[in-house]
């Protein structure tokens, strides 16, 4: 049986992963260029796409061949495979990762990404974070920029704190609705427990940015969490001046697919880009 990959520290377990999926050619890493442009006081990192040449390759080689199962669910591809997360979720490496070491934390069995999420999720989230510093994220729904049904947070190592989380936390006029709340070390020390409150932490989050599910799904949000702090965002638009934005862009972190999109970005600004997502 497979080892919980939470049972230790997560990074060099997803950098063993990395390298051989590397050697293996099941990864295919997006080169990007990066600059830091700054907005509103704000240090925002700008990537912007080399080439996504593999990628779109890729894609047309699954479309020609009639290649529509989930990649969510097993078999999985070779290489990809990290491990399991307790209590019902996989591990995989983002086949085609902008940021190093990106990983995909996966239901084990089909969950719609559009859905509530529930204890489960959230249980796996804090033992994402307990076994490693970084940015854990999730993209509620299409419009909130999610390229797969099948639910799936992410995590993403941090090298230093994500630029606007420091904003969020002083609680510092942003020009699109943010709510957010601190994620307590005991959540961390028993994610049993601290699913529980986390769950309502989240409920109490979506309806702070009018974005409570009711009888049905919950509208378009971004969440994202950090060891220190969670804060959500409600979503209107996946795309501006056809820039997509997804849960990264409210960390801070922008991401052009070419050097037109790129100067998009400078030219409007991060912060007016993603008020405009939010619907503001």
């Amino acid at each position: 049986m497979d080892d919980d990959i939470t049972a230790g520290p997560l990074l060099p377990r997803v950098q063993a992963a990395t390298e051989r999926a590397l050697a293996s050619g099941a990864l295919g890493p997006i080169g990007t260029g990066e600059e830091v442009l700054h907005d509103g006081g704000y240090a925002f990192r700008l990537r912007t796409v080399a080439s996504l040449a593999r990628k779109e390759a890729a894609q047309e080689q699954a479309r020609a061949g009639g290649f529509d199962r989930d990649p969510f669910l097993p078999p999985y591809e070779e290489g990809l495979y990290v491990g399991p997360v307790p209590p019902a979720h996989v591990g995989l490496l983002n086949k085609f990762p902008v940021l190093e070491h990106h990983l995909l934390i996966v239901t084990g069995t089909f969950q719609p990404q559009e859905g509530v999420l529930d204890e489960t999720d959230f249980e796996a989230w804090l033992r994402i974070l307990r076994a490693g510093a970084g940015l854990a994220f999730f993209n509620g729904g299409a419009v909130a920029g999610a390229s797969q049904p099948h639910r799936h947070l992410q995590w993403v190592p941090l090298a230093e704190r994500p630029p606007l989380e420091a904003a969020v936390a002083a609680g510092e006029p942003l020009p699109f609705p943010v709510a957010s709340e601190l994620l307590p070390s005991s959540w961390l020390a028993e994610p049993v427990v601290g699913a529980r409150e986390f769950h309502r932490c989240y409920t109490r989050l979506l309806e702070s940015i009018g974005c409570a599910p009711g009888a049905g799904a919950p509208a378009p949000y971004n969440l994202l969490a950090t060891r220190d702090r969670i804060w959500a965002v409600p979503r209107a638009e996946e795309s501006i001046a056809g820039v997509a934005i997804n849960a990264l862009g409210y960390a801070g972190w922008m991401l052009a697919a070419d050097d037109m999109q790129a100067e998009t970005v400078r030219a409007r600004g991060p912060l007016a880009l993603l008020a405009a997502a939010a619907g503001r």
